[in-house]
C-alpha cells in the first residue's frame, strides 16, 4: 500500500469511499490489521474478498513484531530513583507500602545512610512519607492504596493471603491486580493455575498468564 493509499484508507471507507464526517464515524478492520476502515458492517463484509489476503499478511507481520521485537526495558520496570532496570532477584528491591513504588536496594540503602548521617527521620526514598513502624501500619497503607485501585497493592495483599495458605482469597486479589495491569500478578496466577491452588488446575490458563 502506497503512502497515498494509506492516507486515503485512514479517512475513507475502503469499500464505498464514504469520507469520515461529523455524523459518519469509520471503524478499523475487526481483525486488527490497521490498514483500512469501514463506515458499516455491510461495507466490511462486502470488501472482505478484496482485503482478506492483505489483511492476513499484515496480521502475520504484526504478530512477528510483537513476538520478536526487543522491548524497551524489562517487564519489572525501572527503579524510580536511579532509573536503572529493576533486578530480577525480588530480594534486591522493595515495594514501598506508602506509594507502591518498587525501590532497588541500592537506592534504599543510599537514602537510609544519608538520613542517618544527617540525623533525619527515616522516610520513603520516593514519596518521603515516614516509614511504617509496624506490620499493622504496613497493612493500613496497603489497604489505603487498594482503595485507589493500585495493582501492586492488590498483588501485595494477595501475596499476604497466599503466604498464609488462603489461596482462594489470594487468587481474587491476584486476578484483580492482573486486570489492573500487574505483570507480577499474572505470574502469580500462572503458578496457582499450574498447581491448582485456590482454583482448578488449568494448563491453558497457566500458559496464558505466564
Amino acid at each position: 500500500m502506497s503512502a497515498e493509499e494509506a492516507a486515503a484508507a485512514d479517512i475513507c471507507c475502503a469499500s464505498c469511499g464514504q469520507a469520515e464526517i461529523d455524523d459518519i464515524k469509520l471503524k478499523k478492520c475487526d481483525d486488527g490489521c490497521d490498514l483500512v476502515k469501514y463506515c458499516s458492517d455491510d461495507c466490511q463484509e462486502n470488501h472482505r474478498p478484496q482485503h482478506e489476503e492483505e489483511c492476513k499478511k499484515r496480521m502475520a507481520e504484526l504478530r512477528d513484531r510483537d513476538l520478536f521485537a526487543m522491548p524497551d526495558g524489562i517487564y519489572l520496570g525501572e527503579c524510580p530513583i536511579c532509573c536503572l532496570p529493576q533486578p530480577i532477584d525480588p530480594t534486591k528491591s522493595a515495594l514501598m507500602a506508602c506509594c507502591s513504588q518498587s525501590i532497588c536496594n541500592g537506592c534504599a540503602y543510599a537514602n537510609q545512610m544519608r538520613e542517618i548521617e544527617a540525623g533525619l527521620e527515616q522516610r520513603c526514598a520516593f514519596c518521603r512519607e515516614p516509614l511504617p513502624e509496624s506490620m499493622e501500619d504496613v497493612l493500613k497503607r496497603v489497604t489505603k492504596r487498594m482503595k485507589k485501585n493500585c495493582p501492586e497493592a492488590m498483588r501485595e495483599m494477595g501475596k499476604k493471603h497466599y503466604d498464609e495458605g488462603d489461596y482462594k482469597t489470594a487468587f481474587k486479589y491476584f486476578t484483580k491486580a492482573a486486570e489492573l495491569g500487574s505483570a507480577h500478578a499474572h505470574n502469580n496466577l500462572a503458578v496457582m493455575y499450574g498447581r491448582g491452588q485456590g482454583v482448578q488446575e488449568d494448563e491453558k490458563k497457566q500458559f496464558y498468564h505466564a
